[in-house]
């Protein structure tokens, strides 16, 4: 616990309210910061009314923009009137964000040009980090500071060990939103190359459901399940023997750090976000390439590992993603911040 002199009131800015990663983690860090000591609020932009985020950032020592869009945008306007030292939280790779936004010529200058002004930026993965650079052509302003902090893990070690597994049946899981740069559609061309044993539960929504429901009832009939958002727990991963991880793109993917937590091994395609979390310990749950064939024969490879060794594997690297580790990190960063 940090001594009273140490103590700092922290505004985490927030877009809504909804539920997913950048939600889970930012309640991480609220939890994390008022361990140590520090006074968190939190507020959402398009739900608060303006007198309260405006009394809130008043009253803060610090402002962290929980994303690096509309909460960043906020952030800094709000820090430049009230000259509040501002964070902002990057989460996810901007050019592949951006990319699949297809956003503007115009937006991209702006964002240029806001960028140049923060003072404070936190990543979560190097891959983040290069590809904010690379939009900004290749490196930092002066002034500006950054730092790497990897998502924390859930501590999830003494939770129980579910058994809701089908004997004879090896169930491969999904947890997350149904839309486009998910690549949900991957699961259902993965499932053609596994073995007819092999099922499938998806478990999310998003645009693409309806969709895909569609398509699996004729591709896969009783193979697949389906349930709508489920808050992240032990049992919801457990209920896997593996959790399979589709993205075009991520950040520091939670469902990753959900699994491992909760015992289950992932396989998932070979892309940057997931190459720095697993390629180290797991090399054989990333896909040699980005096919449904090669991410099927990661499912295979993870089914064939000694349990003993996956279990030490999994445990390495859920080792470079522990609580303590987020806590002490951003804990540093306010002391740096306001000293």
């Amino acid at each position: 616990m940090l001594p009273p002199s140490a103590r700092r009131r922290i505004l985490l800015l927030k877009e809504n309210a909804e539920t997913g990663g950048v939600h889970t983690v930012s309640e991480a860090l609220a939890y994390a910061l008022e361990a140590a000591g520090h006074c968190c609020d939190t507020k959402a932009i398009r739900t608060a009314p303006l007198s309260h985020l405006w009394r809130a950032a008043s009253q803060a020592d610090v402002i962290i923009a929980t994303h690096n869009f509309l909460p960043a945008y906020a952030a800094w306007f709000v820090g430049q009137l009230r000259r509040k030292p501002v964070i902002t939280w990057f989460h996810g790779p901007l050019l592949d964000v951006l990319e699949n936004a297809k956003s503007s010529s115009a937006k991209r200058r702006w964002l240029r040009w806001l960028y140049r002004r923060l003072p404070w930026m936190v990543f979560v993965s190097h891959h983040g980090r290069d590809s904010f650079l690379q939009f900004m052509g290749g490196q930092m302003v002066a002034r500006q500071q950054s730092q790497v902090i990897p998502n924390p893990h859930p501590d999830w070690s003494t939770a129980p060990v579910s058994q809701n597994k089908p004997a004879g049946t090896i169930r491969c899981g999904y947890v997350g939103r149904l839309s486009s740069e998910k690549r949900p559609e991957v699961l259902l061309d993965t499932l053609d190359y596994l073995p007819e044993h092999y099922e499938l539960r998806i478990t999310g929504e998003g645009p693409m459901q309806r969709a895909l429901q569609s398509d699996a009832a004729v591709r896969a009939p009783g193979r697949i399940q389906w349930q709508s958002f489920q808050p992240a727990t032990p049992a919801l991963y457990q209920a896997h023997h593996v959790t399979l991880l589709t993205s075009a793109y991520e950040g520091c993917p939670m469902a990753v750090l959900e699994s491992l937590a909760a015992g289950v091994p992932c396989a998932g395609l070979p892309i940057p976000a997931l190459q720095e979390m697993l390629s180290k310990d797991m090399p054989y749950a990333l896909a040699e390439d980005m096919r449904p064939s090669a991410l099927a024969q990661a499912v295979l490879r993870v089914g064939a590992m000694p349990a003993n060794t996956l279990q030490q594997d999994m445990a390495r690297a859920l080792a470079r993603y522990s609580p303590r580790q987020f806590s002490s990190a951003w804990t540093r960063l306010i002391e740096q911040v306001t000293s």
